[in-house]
């Protein structure tokens, strides 16, 4: 029995240097933009709409809402602030700008001219009109849609039991832990108005949620009750949850540089001479690696060569020669690694075209055929 779970310790730890010792070759390509912005390359961004509802579920109060009889009598100041949603929003018009400032894929008008330009429809201008003269062809409009703060204090009892060594008396003495929690969430929508048509092209919304996080106070005596006024300010919390929507944001809007990773298929059936192949491709020689398994391909069919120099081929930035190659080989040989790498590829190589006709504004994309809404800035900002 211990001879058998020997064997398999050490089997699986030849499985995991053997996995530790693959070789792997990065194919960097294009991933093309969710919203195909390819003919929307002058856009204008708007501040971010704040929220303008209550942040609560229930009736906003002062003080937070205590979770049982014993925290009660201690009242904990609300973190929320009038000026809270603005504050946010603020914000969020930053972390837009500098999503969408990333690569110089845009050229931008900031949202100091934007409003100015939207605000005119409250005299009877329509914006698209002017923003068309300034050579804008599309309003991005962000908007905080929901914004929760919801936060509770507590107190929680503990007790301290031991017999007092000088009185010999059983002692059990109460211990207050005072603590609040706060949670926050937060949707964040941009909506893109074309402003050749006066419609909305696209909607994306972002969501997070952070909580409950747990702060601890020492309440001071007024009057009645006991307060603590010090609150963490969750303005910082809804920083942090904007500032993981940047990274996505830029994803959706424009194409952005990503990588597919592939194994290279290993020496089986082994031929000696290749062993320095695979060691150049390990140590990133890829030239010198694809020219030894081009040879060997043609030399004596062996397939692991083929499926190698098409990998190491793709990575050099020739994905299109890749797939040309394996349809080559995939008409000599059937081989299901060799196919796998070969619809990979043409995924690769499909987004690749996708994002770079984005770039150069040929991708075409049907928005539908909503009708146009005089003023659609109005019903998406008022």
């Amino acid at each position: 029995m211990r001879k058998k779970i020997a064997y398999a310790l050490v089997l699986a730890l030849l499985l995991v240097v053997a996995a530790g010792c693959s070789t792997v070759v990065s194919v960097r390509y294009l991933k093309p933009a969710t919203v195909n912005m390819g003919q929307y390359r002058n856009i204008a961004v708007a501040s971010t709409v704040p929220y303008q509802r209550s942040p609560y579920s229930l009736s906003y109060t002062r003080y937070m809402r205590s979770y049982d009889s014993y925290s009660s009598p201690y009242q904990v100041r609300s973190s929320y602030t009038s000026n809270l949603p603005v504050r946010v929003a603020d914000y969020a018009t930053d972390m837009v700008l500098s999503a969408l400032s990333q690569n110089g894929f845009f050229s931008i008008m900031y949202p100091e001219e934007t409003d100015a330009i939207i605000a005119q429809s409250r005299y009877g201008v329509n914006p698209s009109t002017v923003f068309v003269d300034r050579g804008v062809d599309a309003v991005i409009i962000p908007s905080v849609e929901a914004m929760v703060v919801d936060e509770y204090s507590r107190v929680t009892v503990t007790y301290n039991e031991y017999t007092d060594p000088v009185t010999k008396q059983y002692v059990r003495e109460p211990e207050y832990r005072y603590s609040y929690y706060q949670k926050v969430e937060i949707r964040l929508t941009l909506t893109v108005i074309d402003t050749a048509t006066d419609r909305i092209i696209a909607k994306q919304s972002y969501y997070d949620s952070d909580g409950y996080n747990e702060y601890t106070y020492k309440p001071y005596h007024a009057g009645s009750s006991y307060i603590y006024t010090d609150t963490y300010d969750t303005y910082y919390t809804f920083r942090s949850l904007l500032n993981g929507f940047r990274s996505t944001i830029t994803r959706d809007f424009m194409p952005t540089w990503s990588t597919y990773q592939v194994e290279l298929m290993s020496n089986k059936p082994k031929v000696e001479s290749l062993e320095s192949a695979y060691e150049a491709a390990s140590d990133g020689n890829l030239s010198l690696a694809l020219e030894a398994f081009l040879l060997e391909w043609n030399a004596s069919g062996h397939v692991p060569s083929a499926d190698n120099a098409a990998a190491i081929q793709a990575a050099l930035g020739d994905t299109e020669g890749a797939i040309s190659f394996l349809d080559e080989v995939r008409s000599k040989v059937q081989n299901s690694q060799v196919n796998s790498l070969y619809s990979s590829l043409l995924t690769v190589k499909a987004a690749d075209d996708r994002a770079n006709a984005q770039l150069s504004g040929t991708a075409t994309t049907d928005y539908g055929s909503t009708s146009a809404i005089y003023s659609i800035y109005d019903s998406v900002i008022y």
